[in-house]
C-alpha cells in the first residue's frame, strides 16, 4: 500500500516507521490497514482492529526539531478531537520521545489519545493507551430559561372568560328616592296648617 502525499516529501526515515506502525496495526491490534497519507508533517495511519472499531494513528515526522517536540505534540493532541476514529494514537520515534514533558502527556491523556513509541529497529511499543471515544450528547434545552419563564407565565393577570359577567352592578335609575310628599304625609297633624309655621319660616328666611 502507497502512500497518498499531499505537500509532504517523506523521509526514507518516516516511510520505514510508518511499516513498523502498520505492522502494529496488523500484528498487536489484530486489524488490517485501509489508508495511509501524508500531509506537511504527519502522516496519518487509518485502519481497524479485530473487534471493528476504527484506528487512526499519526506519526510525528523524525524531521520536527527537537525543540519543538512539545508543541507538534500538543498541537496533534487538540486535532485529534476532529479525527472520525473510536481509537487515537500518536506514533513518535524513541529518540524524540524522551523530550516529551509531563505537561505534554497529561494533554494527551486529558484528551483520550494514545502514544506509541517507535524504535529506529521496528519494534513498537504502546506507551499510553487511547481513550474510547464517545459522541457528545445533545445538549438539552436549559433548565434556566425554564425557571425565567415559568414565573412570568404565573404571574400574569388572569381574565375571566367573559369579562362583562363580572362587572359590578352600576345602581339602577329606577331605586326608590325619598318623595317630599312621603315627608309631608308624615308630619303630625296638629302641625299641619300651623299658620305660625309660615311666620317663623319668613323670619328664618329674613334673617330675624
Amino acid at each position: 500500500m502507497g502512500v497518498e502525499s499531499k505537500e509532504a516529501t517523506l523521509s526514507r526515515e518516516d516511510l520505514m516507521y510508518v511499516d513498523y506502525i502498520k505492522k502494529f496495526i496488523v500484528d498487536v491490534k489484530r486489524g488490517r490497514v485501509d489508508r495511509v497519507s501524508a500531509r506537511d508533517n504527519t502522516i496519518e495511519i487509518i485502519g481497524v482492529d479485530s473487534t471493528g472499531a476504527r484506528l487512526a494513528v499519526r506519526l510525528i515526522s523524525s524531521r520536527i526539531p527537537i525543540s519543538y517536540v512539545n508543541t507538534e505534540v500538543t498541537h496533534e493532541a487538540h486535532e485529534a478531537e476532529e479525527i472520525d476514529a473510536d481509537y487515537v494514537y500518536l506514533a513518535i520515534p524513541s529518540k524524540k520521545l524522551i523530550y516529551i514533558a509531563k505537561r505534554t502527556r497529561e494533554i494527551l491523556k486529558e484528551k483520550g489519545v494514545g502514544l506509541i513509541e517507535v524504535y529506529a529497529h521496528g519494534d513498537t511499543v504502546e506507551v499510553m493507551s487511547s481513550s474510547l471515544r464517545i459522541q457528545k450528547p445533545v445538549q438539552p434545552k436549559s433548565p434556566v430559561v425554564e425557571r425565567i419563564i415559568q414565573p412570568r407565565l404565573s404571574e400574569e393577570v388572569r381574565l375571566p372568560a367573559n369579562p362583562s359577567s363580572e362587572r359590578p352592578e352600576m345602581p339602577s335609575e329606577n331605586i326608590a328616592r325619598p318623595s317630599t310628599v312621603d315627608s309631608e304625609e308624615k308630619i303630625p297633624d296638629f302641625v299641619k296648617d300651623n299658620p305660625w309655621l309660615s311666620v317663623l319660616s319668613r323670619r328664618k328666611a329674613g334673617g330675624g
